[in-house]
């Protein structure tokens, strides 16, 4: 079963790993919305309320680390899926966002088939 398209916020400095994740989310047949940096990224999830959130590591200022911790903490962000794509391969780094609440960890370079498992597992409706 295919799921429905879905709006896929992106979070990631670097314009380059940006462009990619929209043309391979796009490709999947889901709207793609993206922020440079974690502020913005923050104010674009509580304004949007995306679907799945498509998250890096390592930013400048607000890190991927302290943009999960904000948006579980907070009431209207806290069910949102996210997913960190991250060139980080220490298992610390894995725990600590995983103890925080994101629910899945993509290592770059991204396989495309990968990201488009895991978007849609955390697409499918909860099983009853």
């Amino acid at each position: 079963m295919t799921n429905p398209p879905a709006k896929i916020l992106i979070i990631d400095d670097d314009e380059s790993n940006r462009k990619l994740l929209e043309v391979l989310v796009q490709a999947d047949g889901h709207t793609a919305i993206s922020a440079a940096d974690g502020e913005v990224g923050i104010a674009l999830a509580y304004a949007e309320q995306p679907d799945v959130i498509l998250l890096d590591l390592m930013m400048p200022g607000l890190d991927g680390f302290e943009v999960v911790r904000r948006l579980k903490n907070n009431a209207s962000t806290a069910s949102l899926s996210i997913i960190v794509v991250t060139a980080l391969y220490d298992v610390a780094s894995r725990q600590r966002v995983a103890t925080w609440g994101a629910d899945a960890v993509i290592m770059k370079p991204v396989d495309r088939w990968e990201l488009s498992q895991q978007i849609s597992k955390l697409l499918e409706p909860p099983k009853v």
